[in-house]
């Protein structure tokens, strides 16, 4: 009965990802002055974070007489199920769509709206989480589809290998985190209760996880995230565990981060997503919640929060993944309102202040 619940839970989190209809979205922006009353936490107190940008598809990239045609038809590409998210140094954004079921480069540099392995040897057939190395110009995309990490060249989309693409390695791989310096991905797998490491030829070289849903500390219920520190120690949310997970960089587990199940500051609901920003501040992403936390590793302690569930600018719904750059940008992707939101992390967020 367990199993089949486990299944059932994940098939419907799934589901809410790839269904949904089709209809372009109305896309408002305020005026300036209101986008910058959207900071957290609120005044009086000093802000920490702050809304910079939403994305809704092509026409925020390309301008008006330059569209390029993207899923077969003239006119501007709305996006209906971001999901993974990443961003190079030079500010493009990387994104998979699960109902569309491309991976879309903003490219803001040349002002254009593309798709990365469409023309590929293999295409990624429902593209899940992103990752990106930055040195050597890969963007790894977990795929659902052919069970396997499918890695490409971030400018030409050509495809330059793949992970995990024996049978059964995974059966259902959903987000991945990479270390540059060690060349090592790490994979969440939902279904296998696991995130397993590998280096970049595809050799396992160690799984976290009991094959099953566990509440043991070295176990998952469902792995939903990974991220790595610059320590190279790994933090991974535990969607249905209610906590952030840490583990060194050879998988041992080391502590929790959060409160647990709970509807006050400092608890999950259900998180899905877990990144750190430059100052090794650890950030929580909760769907049901519609916002993610910051807190400090070191004390446990819950430093902000930013978002609420909603539909307008500044909130989130049902949102998926986050990811944060070298320069602190913040990208969320805010699934089921159909766009991309941006928040940039100031500095400051320390115990105490």
């Amino acid at each position: 009965m367990r199993k089949y619940f486990s299944f059932a839970i994940v098939f419907m989190f799934f589901m809410v990802l790839v269904a949904g209809c089709a209809t372009a979205p109305q896309p408002f922006k305020p005026a300036q002055e209101e986008l910058d009353k959207l900071v957290w936490p609120a005044p009086p107190d000093e802000p920490r974070i702050k809304f910079v940008a939403v994305y809704w598809g092509s026409k925020d990239v390309e301008e008006e007489n330059t569209l390029l045609r993207v899923i077969g038809e003239e006119g501007p590409t709305f996006l209906q199920r971001p999901h993974g998210i990443v961003a190079d140094r030079k500010g493009n954004i990387f994104v998979s769509d699960t109902q569309l079921l491309k991976v879309f480069k903003l490219d803001f540099e040349h002002k254009k709206f593309t798709t990365i392995g469409e023309t590929a040897v293999k295409r990624a057939t429902i593209p899940m989480g992103l990752a990106i190395d930055n040195d050597r110009g890969y963007l790894f995309v977990a795929d659902l589809g052919s069970k396997s990490v499918l890695v490409y060249d971030v400018e030409n989309g050509s495809l330059k290998f793949g992970i995990g693409q024996n049978p059964g390695t995974f059966l259902r791989p959903v987000a991945l985190a990479l270390n540059t310096r060690t060349q090592t991905v790490y994979v969440c797998d939902t279904k296998l209760h696991s995130v397993k490491a590998f280096d970049y030829s595809g050799k396992l070289l160690f799984t976290i996880g009991k094959g099953d849903r566990s509440d043991e500390d070295d176990g998952f219920n469902v792995p939903s995230s990974v991220a790595v520190g610059k320590d190279g120690k790994l933090y991974v949310s535990d969607m249905f565990g209610r906590y952030i997970k840490v583990f060194s960089p050879e998988g041992k587990f080391l502590k929790k981060i959060g409160q647990g199940v709970g509807s006050g500051f400092g608890n999950f609901s259900k998180i899905i997503g877990v990144a750190l920003d430059s100052e090794g501040h650890l950030y929580g992403l909760d769907i049901d919640f519609g916002n993610f936390q910051v807190f400090d590793e070191a004390t446990n302690q819950l430093l902000t929060f930013a978002a609420t569930s909603g539909r307008q600018l500044g909130n989130l719904l049902l949102p998926t993944t986050i990811f944060i750059d070298e320069k602190d940008r913040i990208y969320v992707t805010d699934t089921f309102n159909k766009r991309i939101q941006v928040f940039q992390y100031l500095g400051g967020a320390k115990k105490g202040q």
